[in-house]
This record gives structure tokens, C-alpha cells and sequence, in this order.
């Protein structure tokens, strides 16, 4: 499967951390926008925006819940758009908006079971819906 892990640039070694696991589950990353400039430009937003075109499913990094995922959130809109599975790592976040409820918006336990296990392994508690202070 072809995994977008969307995520906020301040948390970009969480996001790492996650693309890791998609890779060690068997799975492949569309775009590692982590690696672009901050300030970003028309290019990486098309880049980001090919990455989710090109994914199966989305998985979204929300493990701090004082981080604003404003970028993020346009990804999500455009994997549902798509009709792509969006997984939240963090599913406390996901009652936070009516569209989390659609059919194609799981909790990352949700996950292909390699990912999931790998993810519930990185993450732990975040990944039950507890809410990480800690910096990656």
C-alpha cells in the first residue's frame, strides 16, 4: 500500500518516525515533504498535493494536541475528496470536526495490522488517544 503521512513541519521527526514504520510494515511513502524548506512555495504544495493523489490512504500524525494542523487538515480534505482511508495516529483528535465521522476516517489501530503493530510499537500511548507532551 502507498501510504501520504501528513503531519505539522514542527513535528517533522514525529512524521520521520511514522514514515519509518509505514516502510518497515511493507508500505511504501508518496512524498517525504519533511525534507523541503519551512517557508515552503508553490512547488512543494504541488509536490504534497501529488503525494496524497498518488497514496491509497493518508496517515496523519496528530500526536500534539497544542500543534495547529492547518496544512494537514487540506491533505485530509483532499484524501477524503479522493475517496482515499485517512488514519488518525492520535484518535482523541478525531471528534474534533463532523468530518472525522465519515466512513474513511479510522483511528491508525485501524491500520494494515504490520502498521498498526509498528505504530502501537513507536507510539504507544498516543497512539490510544493519550495526548504527548514530548517533543520527538
Amino acid at each position: 500500500m502507498k501510504f501520504y503521512v501528513a503531519g505539522k513541519y514542527e513535528d517533522k521527526e514525529r512524521v520521520r518516525r511514522a514514515q519509518r514504520c509505514v516502510l518497515a510494515a511493507g508500505h511504501e511513502v508518496t512524498h517525504d515533504w519533511t525534507t523541503a524548506p519551512a517557508e515552503g512555495g508553490p512547488r512543494e504544495a504541488e509536490d504534497d498535493m501529488r503525494g496524497v493523489v498518488a497514496a491509497d490512504a493518508l496517515l496523519f500524525v496528530n500526536v500534539d494536541p497544542d500543534l495547529r494542523y492547518a496544512g494537514s487538515l487540506v491533505e485530509i480534505g483532499m484524501a477524503v475528496a479522493l475517496e482515499k482511508k485517512v488514519y488518525f495516529l492520535n484518535r482523541a483528535h478525531m471528534e474534533r470536526n463532523v468530518f472525522y465521522h465519515l466512513p474513511c476516517v479510522e483511528s491508525a489501530e485501524s491500520a494494515p495490522p504490520a502498521l498498526a503493530e509498528a505504530l502501537a510499537q513507536e507510539f504507544g500511548a498516543a497512539l490510544n488517544g493519550a495526548a504527548a507532551k514530548e517533543r520527538a
